[in-house]
């Protein structure tokens, strides 16, 4: 499985992009996703995994062919927002 934003595969920083608006709203599914953010050279199968250890997690729930974040998945998303404004607002990049 490949790595997103140089986490290993389990952290955190692995599934927040599919955690983000990409899940929900109008790429709620694995085919929306995949259409959306295939340019990161990850596969629609791998994203299929990415969404399934999501699922497993608690982090997203699964209605059919459609996603959503789970409360606790949107709190983690909100939390790793929050953290990456702070960090590169410290080092004079944001």
């Amino acid at each position: 499985m490949r790595c997103i934003f140089g986490s290993a595969p389990g952290e955190l920083g692995f599934s927040t992009v599919a955690l983000g608006g990409h899940v929900g709203g109008k790429n709620n599914t694995l085919d929306n996703i995949f259409d959306e953010l295939g340019f990161r050279g990850i596969t629609r199968d791998e994203y299929a995994s990415i969404l399934h250890e999501l699922v497993e997690r608690g982090w997203v729930q699964q209605d059919g062919e459609t996603y959503q974040p789970t409360v606790e998945g949107k709190r983690l998303r909100d939390d790793a927002e929050v953290l990456t404004d702070t960090y590169f607002s410290r080092r004079g990049i944001a």
